[in-house]
């Protein structure tokens, strides 16, 4: 099977790019044979692990790959949540050139020709192939489908899906009144399950790798095997859990008065679950946990088994990694998304086959963002621009050090809102440095407090030394280095993603032109407010210039009992102009016409549609009831209109709602219209916020 092939990724003028170019011939191998790659990822996997020092982790599969590779012992993810991770480390680019901050955007609408991981291979002769969870998938939802993958990566791909998603209503879940993702995926919930390995979801992703490895043995292959566990739900069969009796095992807590030594932001996306839980169901969680950690090493073993059982041990590259760390406890946080140890350490071993330091341990700080340069220079191949280092070093000599730091970032966005404004509706980040001796956390670019730990005297990361004088030369030291490597801490610092320009800076609408009726418009707490004029005809606040193929974003919230719009490619009429349409009428000299993108309630059915104002008088589009379902009325509503050539689209809370064509008008101005009302009524207003254009490209294609 062979799919279109996608474009290298074009120039992009990003800060600290590095431009890999490996030498051309694999390091450990005959230059004439190329090495397979087996990348095995885990999902919400910390170093809770045997080779990592766990005394209570029965993980004897993962333990036997370090002991013929070199285990990473400071290996760091760039961001504690699955899809802004997978997204770093499978195209080599950070969070903030990528712009994933959520779960809820594909990094390929913001880099949409960046060459992945697998892309890299796939162009120089390899077979690249994925079962299980590679890319973000949400968990458990995603289960059996492609998820957020990014098909073009992969020349195939297996979804398996086990009883374990079919047993959802067995699963026990600390917050049972929640819905959907929440219920499960979201939050701390197990089950330990009747029946086999083999008919979880894990144990047919092992199998299908094994009839791959089968299949691609004569390679050269890219083999991506993503297992779905430990993330929660922790379902594994019950075996698994008698493996690891309760009262055996740890439970971490944070000391009494802990919480106060930190700032609000450090524990800002605790769960309301956190503030329920008992001593029981801590530790039902945590034996949970590990024994699905046990299930998904089994599982991986058995890949390995079948890797030897195929002669390909020899001729295979195998890399273990998990997407991020996670928390039991440690600081009263539970799972992901701190910017603390647990959270953000992650395993990584790489077995290379003939390395001499195979069973040997690196200790210089790493981070997930390095794989792709050290996979591309591993096996001699040419790599894209990434933002990562390449480890190849390391893997040879792992006594050496990179000397750099390991930074990692997150995101606090308020959930309340809508998917399609996630990606750029941050409402601080939180960013991370990790020396081989220091953690140092900012919040909010310092502006919602600051954290230093000695990971040297205070590994668990509980004594906060950032207002301690005798360490303020390093504080100072470290705050440099974090300014340096994000130099737009803060959400309003940062260059919209694909070239959107602000048209409205939430400050002023200094030399917007007003035009139609004599409505007022005025800018309050960072918002455009029209306010009606009583017997007023329809009046347009209008940006100074005119556009013609673009791309236009904005939030409007209307009074319910006002209908507005907002005019594209429009003009105004020089003289008194006869109305083309019926019925005849007389348009007034300065009157405004042309498309209108209808801004109205739902008892209406007209939001996003195109009427021709003071033209035509007609709708462009037939009536959409997806368009109409989509409106809220009361709240805030995101619309978004594409003008390409004589094609014209809209859409309302990311629902498209009209698609027309029409090549009256190639370009013109915009207008931010109120209303006209009758005599004694309102006043009513409209209000916009966020109101930004991108100017297209010709050709450019525009989904």
């Amino acid at each position: 099977m062979h799919l279109p092939e996608v474009p290298i990724m074009s120039p992009l003028r990003l800060g600290g790019l590095l431009f890999v170019v490996a030498s051309l011939c694999p390091l450990f191998s005959d230059a004439a044979e190329k090495l397979n790659v087996l990348l095995i990822v885990s999902d919400d996997l910390n170093v809770r692990l045997g080779c990592y020092g766990d005394e209570h982790a029965r993980t004897p599969n993962i333990d036997r790959l370090a002991a013929r590779g070199v285990r990473f012992d400071r290996a760091y993810c760039q961001n504690p949540l699955c899809n802004p991770s997978r997204a770093s480390f499978l195209t080599g680019l950070r969070t903030d050139t990528l712009r994933i901050y959520e779960n809820d955007t594909h990094f390929r609408e913001i880099v949409p020709d960046v060459v992945t991981l697998p892309q890299t291979f796939q162009r120089n002769g390899y077979t690249t192939v994925r079962v299980g969870k590679l890319f973000h998938y949400n968990v458990p939802a995603s289960i059996g489908t492609d998820g957020f993958d990014d098909l073009p990566s992969w020349h195939r791909t297996v979804n398996p899906r086990g009883r374990d998603k079919d047993d959802e209503d067995r699963i026990f879940t600390v917050t049972p009144e929640a819905k959907g993702a929440a219920r499960f995926g979201g939050s701390l919930s197990w089950l330990a399950a009747d029946g086999t390995d083999a008919e979880q979801t894990d144990g047919m992703i092992a199998d299908a790798a094994a009839t791959l490895l089968h299949e691609l043995k004569d390679g050269p292959f890219f083999l991506g095997v993503g297992f779905f566990r430990p993330h929660t739900p922790y379902v594994a069969p019950k075996p698994w859990f008698a493996l690891h009796p309760l009262n055996h095992l740890p439970t971490p807590r944070a000391p009494e008065g802990w919480l106060a030594t930190v700032p609000a932001a450090a524990r800002d996306h605790r769960k309301p679950q956190e503030d329920h839980l008992t001593d029981d169901i801590r530790q039902h969680a945590i034996q949970a946990y590990y024994a699905s950690v046990s299930f998904m090493d089994a599982q991986l073993g058995r890949v390995l088994d079948a890797l030897d059982r195929e002669g390909l041990t020899s001729k295979t590259i195998v890399v273990f990694i998990s997407d991020h760390g996670y928390q039991l406890g440690e600081h009263e946080l539970w799972q992901k998304r701190s910017l603390y140890e647990w959270s953000l350490r992650v395993p990584l071993i790489v077995s290379v086959p003939g390395n001499a330091a195979n069973g040997s341990v690196a200790k210089s700080p790493v981070e997930l963002v390095d794989l792709h340069a050290t996979l591309a220079e591993l096996c001699g191949l040419p790599a894209p621009q990434t933002e990562g280092t390449s480890l190849a070093k390391l893997v040879r000599h792992p006594e050496q050090s990179l000397g750099l730091p390991a930074f990692s970032q997150i995101a606090r966005t308020d959930n309340a809102i809508p998917r399609e404004r996630k990606m750029d509706q941050v409402v601080y980040h939180g960013h991370t440095i990790r020396t081989d001796r220091y953690r140092y956390i900012e919040w909010d670019g310092g502006e919602k407090g600051a954290e230093l730990y000695d990971e040297l005297a205070d590994p668990e990361e509980l004594k906060n030394l950032v207002n301690d004088p005798a360490h303020a030369a390093t504080v100072a030291m470290l705050k440099q280095q974090l300014a340096k490597q994000f130099p737009h801490r803060r959400p309003h610092q940062l260059p919209h993603p694909r070239g959107f320009v602000k048209l409205f800076d939430g400050q002023s609408v200094e030399n917007w032109i007003r035009r139609g009726g004599t409505a007022a418009y005025r800018v309050e707490n960072g918002l455009l407010i029209g306010r009606t004029a009583e017997g007023s005809k329809n009046t347009f606040l209008c940006p100074p210039r005119d556009y013609g193929d673009f791309e236009l974003e904005f939030d409007v919230l209307c009074d319910p009992e006002l209908n507005s719009g907002v005019q594209i490619r429009s003009h105004e009429y020089a003289e008194d102009t006869p109305q083309p349409s019926m019925p005849k009428r007389i348009r007034s000299a300065g009157e405004v016409y042309g498309y209108q993108c209808e801004i109205a309630d739902r008892s209406k059915g007209t939001a996003g549609n195109f009427w021709d104002e003071a033209r035509w008088t007609k709708w462009w589009a037939e009536p959409s009831v997806a368009g109409k379902d989509a409106y809220r009325d009361g709240e805030w509503n995101r619309y978004r209109i594409v003008a390409q050539g004589d094609r014209i689209r809209s859409w309302v809370n990311g629902v498209p709602v009209a698609d027309f064509r029409d090549s009256l008008d190639a370009s013109g101005f915009l207008g931010f219209q109120v209303h006209g009302i009758k005599a004694g009524t309102g006043p009513y207003e409209v209000r916009w916020r966020d109101i930004r254009i991108r100017e297209l490209k010709p050709g450019e294609v525009v989904r």
